[in-house]
């Protein structure tokens, strides 16, 4: 909770109106219940986020193989994989991250273009 209250939150509202960058949130908790009542409590997620719940070793948790949690991923159009991790970034290092690898997908697909 802390995490999301303190770096993803902040994050968030500073990239949620550019339409290349998604903001994905998936939930593994067994129960159904809970997560529902998580994303109506807004403590562990924007609800402008996708907020999905997955069963653990199914969907996006086993195509990513993501076992522990939290993790971030940043997946490119194509669901290339370009980072996972685990590492508790700062805010602004967390967006001049999602900033640089959209640039660099960017110039990557100028150069695909005929």
């Amino acid at each position: 909770m802390r995490y999301y209250q303190q770096t993803l939150k902040p994050v968030f509202e500073q990239l949620k109106d550019d339409p290349d960058i998604l903001f994905v949130s998936v939930n593994a908790d067994n129960s159904l219940d809970n997560w529902e009542k998580g994303l109506s409590s807004g403590r562990y997620v924007h609800p402008d986020m996708i907020n999905l719940h997955e069963t653990p070793g199914t969907g996006l948790l086993d195509y990513y193989k993501i076992a522990s949690f939290p993790q971030k991923l940043f997946v490119d159009a194509d669901n290339r994989l370009l980072l996972i991790t685990r590492q508790q970034y700062k805010p602004e290092k967390l967006i001049e991250l999602i900033r640089q690898m959209k640039n660099e997908t960017a110039e990557e697909l100028s150069t695909l273009t005929p």
